[in-house]
C-alpha cells in the first residue's frame, strides 16, 4: 500500500500553518522598534548639536560648501521623524493586512513525528525538496504564481516537499544526524518505494546542507543533488556578522543549553545582525505601496512566512551555531553524520548549484565554496536575493525554468 495511505491516525490535511491573528511581526518586534528609535534619537542628538552652533562640522568644509547649520539640523530632524513615522505606518498596515491563502492544501504523503512530507503530483520525475529547519516549507509554495513545487508539478516532475514544523517531544532532542537518519532517509526511502526510482534531492539554504548529507550517506537514494543558496564556507563573506557572533556565541550556547531550544525570536534577531537597517527600509517601502497590489500582497506573504518560523531543537542549534558558524566544520571537512564524513568531493550523482548574487544571508563566496568542493557541478548564478530567488517576480523564468530543465536533463542521462 502506498506510504501516504498507511499513516497511522492521519488527520485531514490542512493548509500549512498561518501566523496567528493579529500578526505578531516583524519579529522580534521590540528589537526592530528599538533599532529605529535609536536611529531617530541619534539624528535628533546631532540636530541639537548643530543647532547649538557647534563649529566642528562646518569649519572643516571649504567656504563655498558651508551650509546653514540651523536649517540643516531642522531638516535632518524632520527627515528622521518622518522616516520613523513611515516605519510605524508600515508595521501597522502589515499587522492589519488581510491575505487569505487560496492555494489548495497539498496531500500528505508521509509523516514521522512533526515532520511531514507533502506531494504535489502522482507522476513524473521524483524530487525531494528540503527547506531550512528554521522556516516552514511554505516559502516553496507561497502563491499561485510563486510556487516552485507547483511549477515543477505542471512540467513533468513529481515534487515531494518536506515541512519540518515545530519540534515535537521526539524532535526537540534531535541532532542534525537525527534529522538526516530518522527523517530524511526514511522519507527518501518512501519516495523510492512508491515511485520505483531514487529521487533527485534538492535543498534550499540550510536544507542544501541536509540534502548533501543525505546524498552522501545514502547514494542509492539520490539520483541528483541540487543546492539553492546553500552555504558551505561559513567564514567567507560574513566577516562582520562572524565577529559579532563569536562575541555572543558563548552566551547563546548557555541559553540554548538551559532552555533546550533556540527560540524563533532569537533566530530572527541573529539574522537581523547581518544588516540591522533592513527591516526599517522594507517596512517604509511597504507603507508606500499601493494597497492590495500584487507587490503589497507578495510582501505580506513573504513576511508572514518569515514571522512564522519555527524554533530549533537544542542540539541542532548548538551544532549550527558553534560547529558551523564559529568552527566552520563543513568547509574544513570535519562534519560527520553517523560515521560518514560529509565531503562534497565524494558525491557521485550529478549536481547543480544555484547561487543568488545579491544574497546577504548566504553571501555568494560562502556558496561558491561548495561549487569548488564538488567534483563536477553545474553552477547557475541568478541576479536575485536569498528569498527573491524563489519569490521574486523574475524567479519563474530566471530560476524555476532552468532548474526544471536541468532536472529533465539529469533524468534523461540517468536513463541512458
Amino acid at each position: 500500500m502506498p506510504p501516504h495511505r498507511s499513516i497511522p491516525n492521519q488527520q485531514p490535511d490542512q493548509t500549512l500553518p498561518r501566523p496567528p491573528e493579529p500578526r505578531q511581526g516583524p519579529r522580534p518586534l521590540l528589537l526592530h522598534l528599538m533599532t529605529e528609535a535609536m536611529i531617530l534619537g541619534g539624528c535628533c542628538s546631532v540636530s541639537q548639536v548643530l543647532r547649538n552652533g557647534s563649529p566642528y562640522w562646518n569649519d572643516r568644509l571649504p567656504p563655498a560648501a558651508r551650509l546653514d547649520q540651523n536649517g540643516f539640523a531642522l531638516a535632518l530632524e524632520e527627515e528622521a521623524r518622518q522616516r520613523y513615522a513611515t516605519f510605524l505606518q508600515g508595521i501597522t498596515r502589515y499587522r492589519q493586512y488581510r491575505l487569505p491563502r487560496r492555494l489548495a492544501p497539498p496531500p500528505l504523503f508521509w509523516q514521522a513525528g512533526t515532520s511531514r512530507l507533502h506531494q504535489f503530483s502522482e507522476h513524473g520525475i521524483p524530487v525531494l525538496l528540503i527547506p531550512s529547519l528554521v522556516n516552514r516549507a511554505v516559502i516553496l509554495d507561497l502563491t499561485g504564481s510563486r510556487s516552485l513545487v507547483r511549477y515543477m508539478a505542471r512540467r513533468g516532475i513529481r515534487p515531494f516537499l518536506m515541512d519540518w514544523d515545530t519540534p515535537g517531544p521526539e524532535e526537540i532532542h534531535f541532532s542534525l544526524a537525527d534529522y538526516i537518519q530518522r527523517r530524511l532517509i526514511p522519507a527518501a526511502q518512501a519516495i523510492h518505494t512508491e515511485s520505483g526510482q531514487p529521487p533527485i534531492i534538492l535543498g534550499y539554504c540550510m536544507g542544501g546542507l541536509l540534502a548533501l548529507a543525505l546524498a552522501l550517506c545514502r547514494p542509492d537514494l539520490c539520483a541528483g543533488y541540487i543546492g539553492l543558496a546553500t552555504p558551505w564556507d561559513f567564514h567567507a563573506g560574513l566577516d562582520n556578522g562572524r565577529a559579532a557572533l563569536r562575541t555572543v556565541a558563548p552566551h547563546l550556547s548557555t541559553l540554548i543549553h538551559k532552555t533546550g531550544f533556540m527560540a524563533t525570536d532569537l533566530i530572527q534577531a541573529l539574522f537581523s545582525m547581518l544588516d540591522p537597517s533592513t527591516v526599517g527600509k522594507k517596512f517604509r517601502a511597504f507603507a508606500n505601496m499601493q494597497p492590495r497590489s500584487t507587490r503589497a500582497n507578495m510582501f505580506v506573504a513573504v513576511e508572514d512566512w518569515l514571522n512564522d518560523g519555527v524554533p530549533l531543537a537544542g542540539p541542532v542549534a548548538q551544532e549550527c551555531l558553534i560547529d558551523w558558524y564559529v568552527h566552520n566544520k563543513p568547509a574544513r571537512k570535519q562534519w560527520t553524520v553517523g560515521g560518514t564524513r560529509i565531503a562534497p568531493d565524494m558525491l557521485k550523482a550529478p549536481s547543480l548549484l544555484v547561487i543568488p548574487t545579491q544574497d546577504r544571508i548566504v553571501p555568494p563566496d560562502c556558496a561558491h565554496a561548495l561549487a569548488k568542493a564538488l567534483p563536477n557541478p553545474q553552477t547557475q548564478e541568478v541576479h536575485l536575493g536569498h528569498i527573491g530567488m524563489v519569490t521574486g517576480h523574475t524567479a519563474p523564468y530566471a530560476m524555476y525554468r532552468p532548474l526544471v530543465q536541468w532536472i529533465h536533463d539529469a533524468a534523461s542521462q540517468d536513463r541512458r
